[in-house]
């Protein structure tokens, strides 16, 4: 058994973790009040400085306005004690639309070049003179803090990774890196099915990107038997994108694509590759045997994103070809297929990507991720580049 990392923030099953990439710090203080503070969200973008607020008249309540991140782009409220955006991340961005305040000026537009992804913090609303915002809501989506790119060939996994794990009394997995592969291995007796309005086990990183590839190669196996495929039910691994405001229960909203042991067929191994897709907290799969004899190989498995639009492969480690993975039939609301494309018009911009566990109690299940690849796509991209090496 694998020891768990410190590295990882740890919440609760039904709670959302936080991002590494923003801090949300308070807002500044002026000489007629304190602004309140700022709440941290989950994002790619770090916290920028933003505007000065002029004028000692502002009300409470002032709107704090969307604005990108940009290479020392700041706006400055016009008049009033709203909280002005901008900031500067490590790849610059246009600032978005400033928002009007409740009895002050309108938010004027700062400046900058590209786009950063995710959002940073929001700074609070200030009652009376001068003030100075903390870091503004960031913009469009684009360039992100952290790159969800590893081969996962050190000792630890870095920081920039956060942990969806049950409680710290109670951790559902544990989390290694070790010979050259992130290791995630089920703990005992729990229950980490992914199923409804369930939240278990995920590693991720928050990505503000609405076209793109995420690739993986995973190895289910034994914790009791390293060289054994799983034969328990449901124990699989593979990869997930989950919505960042995701909280349980009819919240929950996440894809999934992962390999192992399926359903049925208890103690001996039963192969297989399931797609789920959960609207709400009301969940569609579908779990094709992998292999012949259902007593298939090891798998490389892939998630691409354009839009709406997410299209699911698999393939043997190694094989030239990817083949696409079938989505569920639609039964949820919102759950939307056409052919081998789930449409999911739900889901924002930003979502936590990562490698996740599914696996019923009492487990037997290490699954070894030998890499990630995150691979951002045009805003014009086809289906041609979801299969393209």
């Amino acid at each position: 058994m694998f020891s768990a990392l410190v590295a990882c923030t740890s919440k609760d099953e039904a709670s959302h973790s936080t991002s590494a990439g923003a801090d949300g710090g308070a807002a500044g203080t002026g000489t007629g009040g304190t602004g309140a503070a700022g709440r941290d969200e989950a994002g790619m973008a770090g916290a920028g400085a933003g505007g000065d607020v002029s004028g000692g008249t502002s009300g409470n309540s002032g709107q704090s306005a969307r604005g990108g991140s940009g290479m020392g782009g700041s706006g400055a409220a016009a008049s009033g004690g709203a909280v002005a955006n901008g900031g500067a991340v490590a790849s610059g961005g246009a600032v978005a639309n400033g928002g009007a305040v409740a009895n002050g000026g309108a938010v004027a537009n700062g400046a900058g070049g590209t786009s950063s992804a995710g959002r940073g913090a929001e700074g609070g609303s200030s009652t009376g003179g001068a003030n100075t915002a903390q870091a503004g809501m960031a913009g469009a989506p684009g360039v992100m803090r952290c790159s969800p790119n590893n081969e996962f060939d050190g000792t630890a996994l870095d920081s920039c990774w956060n942990a969806l794990n049950g409680t710290t009394a109670m951790p559902l997995i544990q989390i290694a890196e070790t010979g050259g592969a992130l290791h995630l291995s089920a703990n005992g007796n729990q229950d980490g099915v992914w199923y409804q309005g369930a939240t278990k086990s995920l590693v991720y990183q928050p990505v503000g990107v609405r076209n793109f590839t995420l690739t993986t190669s995973v190895q289910p196996r034994k914790v009791t038997d390293p060289t054994s495929l799983p034969t328990k039910d449901l124990h699989l691994g593979g990869l997930m994108v989950r919505d960042a405001n995701s909280k349980g229960g009819d919240t929950e909203n996440y894809v999934f694509i992962m390999v192992g042991h399926s359903e049925n067929n208890n103690g001996v191994v039963h192969q297989g590759v399931e797609f789920k897709s959960t609207v709400n907290g009301c969940s569609d799969w579908l779990e094709p045997d992998w292999g012949d004899a259902a007593d298939g190989p090891d798998a490389e498995l892939r998630i691409c994103r354009l839009g709406a639009e997410f299209r699911l492969f698999k393939r043997v480690p190694g094989a030239p070809t990817w083949t696409p993975a079938d989505p569920p039939s639609g039964n949820c609301a919102g759950n939307v297929v056409n052919g081998t494309v789930l449409t999911r018009s739900d889901l924002p911009d930003i979502l936590e990507v990562g490698l996740a566990l599914n696996f019923s109690a009492p487990s037997d299940l290490d699954v070894a991720f030998d890499y990630i690849h995150f691979e951002k796509l045009p805003t014009d991209a086809t289906s041609d580049a979801c299969t393209a090496d």
